[in-house]
């Protein structure tokens, strides 16, 4: 675990990198003065990392079992510091100094897999149990969330009582309070920052909450993504409090309080305004964070000791002026008039005792942001970049050989992995516009990195969301040119090892010569495959355009395009690669060349796959990802807005309706979900109607051009349920489900279950006055399967259905067509529903609508619009027809023994109800449930006792069944 000495060094996250990388080791030498710490560390090359992660360590001597007689000296790592970034060599036998690796981007890890024998490293024995060898004993270590270094008694100990013993231990700087020779023991450290933990990764943040456990440092961050970073590389945080410049404390704002506690848990959290809270990433296996920082923050001014001060352009060249700087931490630029002069703007660089600023204020025309020094990829030009392609003809990857790499995935029902993507930047992930092609819809994606095996997505993989989706607003659905789409997400990726962005181009590559090129992917290895669960890579040869041209006849290639694959095929990218990355290295750097974009066919000869040409479209990339959300393609409205729409005006007939017909030479487009051969148009048909996420479908008939895609049957889905775009194609046949038509063979349940939330996936929000109308609106949603609804007794008052405005009592009317806009109605102020009432249930059924004004009585209201004469019957006769249902004296049941005469469907639900006018204010709202309604002497005696309403009879009020 990385160094926290005991004098509250903190890990510098963002340090300096000096002129070049040094790490050539200085034997029998010992560098004089600078001292700024000292701690044992096992070996040279330990020294060298924990000076590579301390804030202001620029140089280090070691001195080995050999240099000095005295017992506590040996094994002592001694940090230093220098103004100049040297100090004087003194000889010393067995002494071994060098440089930190704070230059060497691509040599900066916080892994250390070295065991010692014959030494024992020691520190506090908290954990001591049997072990059947070194690696199990390491292995509990690194899955013990406190465990950071660890010793093992061999067989051979001297101590019978302690051989096979593990004794984990821990230390509040993270290293050894000392270290002493002994025979047959072992030591070694825990493998968390080698991403070999099974503990898990919880990225949970929580906002307005505060943690309350042991405080064992704090240090000012500007977010709290930086405080988590922090949390991460400390030797003893386990999570973490944030104080947002909000918060109520001025002396505490940006302050960020790294934690711990005994269990190795948070206490209950304490809620508290502008706090969040989050947890440690040192457990995670993939999405553990470099310890780097490359945001720029736009109106912060960094506190610190200032370095030194120089003129520039621009904050970029700034922070570039801090990395190469030999000993800054972070700078601010300063855009204010009085600071800037004719070769640029004020550049402070500035550094701390703990790497991070000494305060944050907030100040227009200033930026800030820290030293790139411990980034791994600088110097490697980083820049951002992405493609897919499903690979025929190709190999396994290994995990993180591919770290730019994406699954995007759309969780409906299921999820399932449906194009890739490229990382090039931490809030950015390039792909084809063609994925969202009938599903351009945020919420339902998720975005997976870091991953190498598909089969490994559970539930609680770290997923990202999508916050903006930008296609390009040239882009034709059914088109092939500008097929490229940026996705914002919503919340900043950690770079890792396996997690990280790939370079793009100059747009100024166009012309480049490319020659090692691959394409990777999850997608099918065959034309009629299937999704991979290993992410497969391939090496391909771009081909020339004109070349390309002569291969695709019927189409179009642009200078917009690029092409690759094998005259011969064999080996390409395919269905479920689209969106994935086509990356070639040149002069040594992986660059993102194209974006898997179309092809005839997967692998063929003579068929080369088809790219969008990512050095066409850097000026727009630039463009969309530098102002964050301008310009960006307009979503359909949502559809709880439409829904709301629809019951405001109490007319379902804007659902869709049955429609049989099928449309011949037309190609309506959708998300392709399903693909199977049949023999003809109308058993595809039936095939749709008998699968529950059909909308409609596509059949090619015999006829159609491509020989194996004759009598395809295709099943798609939209969000809408209506197609995203409908285009002329020969020999093909659509048509729609012909489920709204009561011919579909799937099963109907009807049940509904009280005090239960289903807890799937969450596609719309709807007020609805009951849940009746909710499943009616379900009913007729196009993506709704099932729903859950919040009654008035649920707790949290933004989930009830408060929905009495759109709610609308008519009458004196007759014929319910004859209702428009200009028809006079009341509204609805309070609905009560009987205290014992219970759904699904038959008894108490009966509730009370109070209006917003008075309803002034006249005789001009009429009897219901459908009425019939039916006698009572007897409670004890009604119970022997219905053995299953309990028959209350709060019921009586009305009806004739031969039937034919009855209340029925579209009298109990929604809108259709019976309304006895018995009170100005109050309208009584009965449910009519087949033959058994609720006694009125029960309706009249529950009423008085709401609002001290006089007794009246029914007949004052006639019923208007709507």
């Amino acid at each position: 675990m990385i160094l926290f000495n005991h004098m509250g060094y903190f890990i510098s996250l963002f340090a300096m990198v000096s002129c070049g990388c040094l790490n050539q080791l200085y034997k029998n030498s010992f560098f004089r003065g600078g001292d700024i710490a000292a701690i044992y560390t096992p070996d040279v090359n330990y020294c060298q990392k924990m000076c590579t992660f301390h804030p202001r360590c620029l140089l280090f001597s070691f001195l080995s079992v050999s240099s000095t007689k005295d017992p506590d000296r040996r094994f002592g790592c001694f940090l230093k510091d220098s103004i100049t970034g040297t100090l004087p060599r003194l000889h010393r036998t067995g002494a071994i100094s060098g440089h930190s690796l704070k230059q060497c981007g691509h040599q900066i890890s916080a892994c250390h897999q070295d065991i010692y024998e014959g030494l024992d490293m020691r520190g506090s024995n908290f954990n001591i149990s049997k072990s059947n060898s070194i690696e199990e004993c390491q292995k509990l270590c690194t899955n013990n969330i406190h465990c950071q270094f660890f010793t093992y008694a061999t067989n051979a100990f001297h101590s019978p009582e302690y051989r096979n013993n593990c004794l984990l231990k821990h230390s509040s700087s993270g290293t050894p309070t000392s270290i002493k020779t002994m025979d047959n023991l072992v030591s070694g450290f825990s493998l968390k920052p080698c991403a070999l933990s099974e503990i898990g990764c919880p990225m949970d943040m929580f906002q307005h909450f505060a943690f309350a456990d042991l405080d064992v440092g704090q240090v000012i961050t500007p977010d709290v993504f930086v405080c988590r970073t922090i949390c991460t590389f400390h030797p003893t945080c386990l999570f973490f409090t944030f104080y947002t410049n909000e918060w109520k404390i001025e002396s505490q704002r940006n302050v960020c309080f790294l934690k711990t506690s005994k269990s190795g848990t948070p206490s209950p959290s304490v809620p508290q305004e502008n706090a969040i809270s989050g947890y440690s990433l040192f457990t995670c296996r993939k999405a553990r964070p470099e310890p780097c920082h490359f945001k720029i923050y736009s109106g912060v001014d960094f506190g610190g000791e200032e370095l030194n001060m120089t003129f520039v352009q621009g904050a970029e060249i700034c922070q570039e002026t801090c990395t190469k700087t030999i000993r800054c931490q972070f700078f601010t630029y300063s855009l204010l008039p009085q600071d800037c002069k004719v070769e640029g703007c004020k550049c402070s660089l500035r550094l701390s005792v703990d790497g991070s600023p000494t305060r944050i204020t907030y100040s227009a025309h200033r930026s800030s942001g820290y030293s790139l020094r411990l980034c791994k990829a600088v110097g490697s030009s980083i820049c951002t970049t992405k493609t897919n392609a499903r690979i025929v003809g190709g190999t396994n990857s290994s995990l993180g050989e591919w770290p730019w790499q994406v699954s995007l995935q759309v969780k409906l029902v299921s999820q399932n992995h449906l194009c890739g993507g490229t990382i090039i930047g931490h809030e950015w992930i390039v792909t084809a516009a063609h994925c969202f092609d009938g599903i351009p819809y945020p919420d339902v994606w998720r975005i997976y990195g870091g991953i190498l095996n598909l089969s490994e997505i559970t539930k609680e993989t770290p997923a990202s969301r999508i916050k903006e989706l930008i296609i390009h607003q040239k882009y034709k659905v059914s088109e092939s040119n500008y097929d490229i789409a940026l996705i914002k997400l919503q919340m900043p990726l950690n770079y890792t090892e396996f997690q990280k962005p790939i370079c793009l181009p100059s747009k100024d590559d166009t012309n480049t010569i490319y020659t090692n090129c691959w394409v990777t992917g999850w997608g099918y290895t065959k034309e009629k495959g299937k999704i991979q669960n290993i992410l497969q890579k391939a090496t391909i040869p771009l081909v020339p355009n004109e070349e390309c041209q002569k291969k695709y006849r019927d189409y179009v290639i642009t200078k917009h395009m690029i092409c690759a694959g094998y005259k011969e095929g064999g080996t390409d990218a395919c269905k479920g690669d689209s969106g994935g990355p086509l990356v070639c290295k040149h002069n040594g750097i992986w660059q993102l060349v194209g974006i898997t974009s179309w092809g005839e066919g997967c692998a063929r000869r003579d068929q080369p796959g088809v790219y969008t040409k990512v050095a066409e479209y850097m000026d727009w990339i630039l463009e969309k990802t530098q102002s964050s959300g301008e310009n960006t393609q307009n979503v359909p409205i949502s559809l709880w807005r439409m829904f709301q729409i629809y019951y405001q005006v109490a007319d379902f007939s804007y659902f869709p309706t049955c429609s049989k017909g099928v449309y011949v030479d037309l190609d309506m487009k959708g998300m392709n979900y399903n693909s199977s051969v049949v023999k003809n148009a109308r058993e595809c048909q039936e095939r749709c109607t008998n699968d529950a996420h059909c909308h409609f479908f596509t059949y090619a008939t015999g006829r159609f051009r491509s020989v194996e895609h004759r009598n395809t049957c295709l099943l798609k889905y939209t969000q809408l349920g209506t197609p995203s775009r409908i285009t002329k194609l020969n020999n093909v046949v659509s048509g729609f489900s012909l489920k709204s038509c009561g011919l579909s063979n799937l099963a109907c349940i009807r049940d509904i279950f009280p005090n239960t939330v289903l807890a799937d996936s969450n596609i719309d929000s709807v007020l609805a006055p009951d849940v009746f109308v909710c499943r009616r609106i379900c009913t007729h949603h196009p993506n709704c399967l099932f729903f859950t609804f919040f009654s008035q007794k649920w707790p949290k008052e933004s989930q009830r259905v408060e929905m009495y405005k759109n709610l609308r009592v008519y009458g004196d009317i007759v014929n319910q067509s004859e209702i428009n806009e200009d028809t006079t109605f009341f509204r609805v102020q309070e609905i009560i529903i009987h205290e014992q009432y219970k759904m699904a249930e038959s008894g108490y059924d009966i509730a009370l609508l109070k209006l917003e004004s008075a309803m002034n009585y006249t005789g001009e209201i009429q009897s219901t619009l459908q009425k019939v004469k039916i006698p009572l019957v007897s409670n004890k006769e009604c119970q022997t027809g219905y053995r299953n249902h309990k028959i209350t004296n709060k019921m009586i049941c009305a009806g004739y023994k031969e039937g034919g005469k009855d209340a029925c469907k579209a009298q109990n639900q929604g809108h259709e109800l019976v309304h006895l006018n018995i009170h100005p204010i109050y309208n009584l709202l009965e449910h009519v449930k087949g033959p058994v309604m609720q006694t009125q002497s029960f309706k009249i005696s529950m009423i008085q006792g709401k609002n001290r309403i006089s007794e009246r009879s029914p007949s004052e009020g006639p019923a208007s069944i709507v």
